[in-house]
């Protein structure tokens, strides 16, 4: 065990945080740890994944499977869904693009019928789970979603205002059941390392949005997309190549052009020049605080009364958001790496200056 750990200690500060910090894997549990087998996933992240789970006293299986496309509700193989199901804790590896298994139905279906519950990790490589984004500790990062959410809720109403520079106007509502509820450690479903605050909006969501990147994509698109959206419903795409596939695919899909998602970043590490090299915008960018990202088509949870057979992102990286009166975001920065209790907690792991400094 020393000389594993000897070879894996770069990674395992980042590992136990998942594990013990975002996960709360407990001694006696069965713990899945899934990959696509994929170029993407470092076979030294999995192993260190794996030693952070028995170090708990937690039992590790790995199950190593082909790829079914999560976004586009593809059903898991038979043995994999048997195997996923004697599971207490599944730790998914899937390739960035492919990571949000909340999309995919045989899991979301487990998830909220069963006690499992699913990290999916998207620190694939050892870079990754070496840097600051992975290491960031996760007491820190629940404590910055609890005042986001506790800012929110001051405002006294549940109308949003989403605005950037690039043309965004966007009003509907903020249920307060999903991202801005569900702020305690351990989560039913979540990215590690996380950032995120989603919400499937409520109506009326009415306005202009705005996408400065788009999933699939890498980088910034040619030229802005520009949504229009009247009553939850996507009626006008405006833009250039990236425009014309972003709605020859939403047509494809019955309620495609649903707006299903809204969310925020909340994490100050997470490392937007790695995320805009990728094609997955909203797994690495948009967990940068003061981001934005949204959605199309289905949300993750079971039983919404509009659902599609597919589910895709864009967002941006410079909005205003707010409740009522109360900014939550302004011109991408987020308020409450700014707050002085958020910075006093901060302060537990060297000055906040340093340890809420952002990575872009």
């Amino acid at each position: 065990m020393e000389e594993i750990l000897d070879s894996l200690w770069d990674l395992m500060e980042g590992a136990r945080n998942c594990v013990r910090g975002y996960t709360r894997v407990k001694s006696g549990e069965k713990v899945c740890i899934w990959t696509d087998r994929s170029a993407e996933v470092d076979p030294r992240v999995v192993e260190a994944f794996g030693v952070a789970v028995e170090e708990v006293g937690a039992e590790a299986f790995l199950l190593s499977s082909g790829s079914v496309i999560h976004r586009l509700k593809q059903p898991l193989q038979k043995p994999v869904l048997a195997a996923i199901k004697e599971a207490d804790v599944l730790l998914s590896f899937q390739r960035l693009e492919n990571a949000a298994t909340i999309h995919n139905n045989d899991i979301s279906a487990l998830l909220f019928s069963t006690p499992l519950r699913n990290t999916a990790v998207i620190s694939l490589t050892p870079e990754l789970l070496a840097s600051e984004w992975a290491r960031f500790p996760a007491e820190l990062l629940f404590f910055i979603y609890r005042k986001v959410r506790d800012q929110a809720l001051s405002s006294g109403t549940d109308v949003f205002r989403l605005t950037d520079p690039r043309g965004s106007d966007l009003t509907g509502r903020i249920p307060y059941v999903y991202g801005f509820k569900y702020v305690e450690p351990p989560k039913k479903w979540q990215f590690f390392p996380g950032g995120e605050m989603a919400e499937l909006p409520a109506p009326p969501v009415n306005g202009t949005l705005v996408f400065e990147q788009l999933e699939g994509f890498e980088g910034f698109v040619s030229e802005p997309i520009r949504l229009t959206i009247e009553d939850q419903w996507v009626t006008r795409v405006e833009g250039g190549d990236e425009a014309r596939w972003f709605r020859d695919r939403m047509d494809r899909y019955e309620n495609g052009n649903f707006f299903c998602e809204v969310a925020i970043g909340a994490h100050p590490k997470a490392p937007v020049s790695v995320g805009l090299k990728t094609r997955a915008m909203d797994t690495i960018a948009h967990r940068h605080s003061g981001t934005f990202h949204c959605a199309v088509g289905k949300w993750g949870a079971p039983g919404v009364e509009v659902s599609s057979d597919w589910h895709w992102d864009g967002g941006g990286l410079h909005p205003t958001f707010t409740l009522g009166d109360v900014v939550l975001v302004e011109n991408g920065r987020l308020t409450a790496l700014d707050d002085p209790e958020v910075r006093e907690f901060a302060s537990r792991y060297g000055h906040p200056d340093d340890v809420l400094a952002e990575v872009w």
